[in-house]
């Protein structure tokens, strides 16, 4: 009586903390975002591998693998690696980037349920917040993986282009940014 009840259920008051920012994610109850987390952390292991066999750098042993596709940045290099991948090559990329949509829906929940776990082992409000903002940055994260996903099969299915290449290669590394922030702040959270 009178004390901390640590067995207590996570209500809306308890999880804001006195913070501006919030994330829905944080409405939820420990132990439905637990659930949640390791159902997307599951089918982020699961794309992982499917996406590191379904390579088609590696299947053919041919050109760079999918990263170097998304990188490229102008139609002369993305010209050059979905020449150098072949018809094989070529239909392995459409599956992979088919595929990865149900990567980015694993992953940016698995990432953001992770940066809401993180920002409740701050005890700053900034840091919280950070968290919060991270937490909604994850999702950005995915959604600049569709749009250089969406590029990149313009350019498998229509040919390469400096616009496309372009903005792949802008997702990309907006992607992979915003990725590693969120991570750094989950990281430093466990130390």
């Amino acid at each position: 009586m009178g004390g901390l009840d640590v067995t207590a259920e996570v209500t809306p008051e308890r999880t804001k903390r006195n913070t501006a920012m919030s994330h829905p994610f944080m409405l939820l109850l420990s132990r439905e975002r637990t659930f949640l987390f390791w159902i997307s952390l599951s089918i982020t292991a699961i794309g992982i591998v499917v996406l590191g066999f379904a390579d088609p750098g590696r299947v053919n042993g041919k050109g760079p693998r999918v990263v170097g596709f998304e990188l490229a940045g102008t139609a002369a290099k993305a010209g050059q690696i979905m020449e150098s991948w072949g018809d094989l090559g070529r239909t392995v990329a459409g599956f992979n980037l088919g595929f990865d949509y149900l990567f980015i829906l694993g992953y940016s929940t698995a990432m953001t349920l992770a940066c809401v776990w993180a920002s409740q082992r701050y005890s700053r409000s900034m840091l919280i917040e950070l968290g919060a903002v991270l937490a909604w940055l994850q999702g950005v994260a995915g959604a600049l993986d569709c749009t250089e996903d969406a590029s990149l099969l313009v350019m498998l299915f229509h040919g390469a282009s400096n616009r496309a290449a372009a903005i792949a290669r802008f997702s990309a590394c907006g992607k992979f940014g915003l990725l590693v922030l969120g991570l750094v702040y989950i990281l430093v959270a466990v130390i």
